[in-house]
């Protein structure tokens, strides 16, 4: 029944707008489910909503910020059955970082528990979903506003290059966004290793 409700979300503008409010409580709850097949579907679900319908998720975002970490944290995440299903997970916890649906206070927690849990390996389709979101997030410069500069560099250094079955254009363009970042003016590092910006550079940014 939930894939059924995925697809009308995801294909279905009109059912999309008559029904994402209704179901978005129905399936955060399933996130809690230990049903795999349940939790994939159900973190399917929040991800169609947080690209297509973000209205829809807002009301639920803490909510649904919490239970997609706890999806992707938890100590058998990545083991059997359960990978389909916290590959979903952190698929929809990345499109809701890229959306901004993220509540501040757990906005850093999130872009890094979804990095970190990069690269996806038993959803190819989600798989490359996400790593062109990261590759998109580093190319327009957004994870200065995540936190740690160094963190993404390293996660692009992890997940991005490792990458096989691309065109030479995504590899190249993904050397050039590294490349562009790593030599940046804009950034240094204090005595503490710690990114800092350089004089008149976001000055609103505040590395942790």
């Amino acid at each position: 029944a939930m894939c059924i409700v995925d697809d009308l979300l995801e294909h279905s503008a009109a059912g999309r707008a008559k029904y994402a409010a209704q179901v978005c409580p129905v399936m955060l709850d399933a996130l809690l489910s230990a049903h795999a097949d349940l939790r994939q579907c159900s973190a399917y679900g929040v991800g169609v909503c947080a690209r297509l319908a973000p209205e829809a998720l807002a009301p639920h975002a803490a909510l649904a910020a919490q239970r997609l970490l706890a999806v992707v944290a938890h100590a058998d995440a990545h083991s059997g059955e359960n990978e389909m299903a916290s590959d979903n997970a952190a698929a929809a916890l990345g499109a809701m970082v890229e959306a901004g649906l993220v509540p501040a206070e757990s906005s850093g927690a999130a872009a890094e528990a979804w990095v970190a849990y990069l690269p996806l390996r038993a959803d190819a389709v989600e798989a490359q979903r996400e790593h062109e979101r990261l590759a998109r997030l580093l190319e327009v410069s957004v994870f200065l506003l995540f936190g740690c500069c160094c963190f993404f560099l390293r996660a692009s250094e992890r997940v991005l290059w490792p990458l096989r079955h691309q065109s030479n254009h995504k590899k190249e363009r993904e050397r050039e966004t590294y490349r562009s970042i790593r030599g940046s003016r804009t950034m240094r590092t204090d005595l503490s290793g710690r990114p800092r910006l350089a004089h008149g550079a976001m000055n609103s940014f505040s590395a942790y």
